[in-house]
């Protein structure tokens, strides 16, 4: 029996001047009716959690959907909280869609994204989300930034929640700074990535 993943994840990040980050998720996956029969979940986080003064804070990210494709096409969706996840349903319930390999296109708006220190500014993403019941077979992570933005230092972190893993390479062309994950992922595996800015 065909396995049900992904088989690959792609984002595109454009950071924006007024912190803002606009992101386009490609994400391609095989359906063989075991979980993806209508369409598939796209759980983000729902929170921002942060440590102020030894008291943990939690933040909601704002999110605004900007549209969402199936193959090419339209695809409906609807968006709802569940627990620590923003989720976007997608997919018409009423229509099973066909076995085999299918494309998934996402494109978001996330506000004040950017994370601001005394010494510098940071872009951190969650590329994926460690809620995936699939494995992901490789992961692509593109970051535009404003041209001129001074970038200080780049890590990133592959594995389950709170692993460190290092399995991922690191590459720039021109004003976009590129990673990409050195292994396939196992379900609840993710990458996160991390871009330490000048102020």
């Amino acid at each position: 029996q065909a396995e049900e993943k992904i088989n690959r994840f792609e984002v595109d990040l454009e950071v924006e001047r007024d912190a803002d980050i606009i992101v386009t998720e490609t994400i391609t996956v095989t359906a063989e009716h075991q979980a993806i029969n209508r369409g598939i979940f796209r759980d983000l986080p729902r929170y921002y959690r942060y440590e102020d003064g030894g008291q943990d804070v939690n933040l909601p990210y704002d999110y605004k959907v900007l549209g969402v494709e199936r193959n090419g096409r339209k695809e409906p969706y609807e968006t709802e909280g569940v627990g620590n996840a923003y989720r976007i349903r997608i997919g018409d319930p009423d229509v099973i869609i066909p076995v085999g390999e299918h494309t998934y296109t996402i494109s978001y708006r996330v506000k004040n994204e950017i994370r601001y220190f005394e010494d510098h500014d940071e872009v951190y993403w969650n590329v994926t989300g460690n809620y995936w019941q699939f494995p992901i077979e490789a992961v692509i992570a593109r970051i535009e930034l404003p041209e001129g933005a001074d970038v200080l230092d780049h890590t990133a972190y592959v594995g389950s929640y709170g692993e460190t893993g290092s399995a991922y390479s690191y590459r720039t062309e021109g004003d976009t700074h590129i990673f990409e994950t050195d292994r396939p992922l196992a379900a609840k595996e993710g990458l996160s990535i991390i871009l330490a800015l000048e102020k």
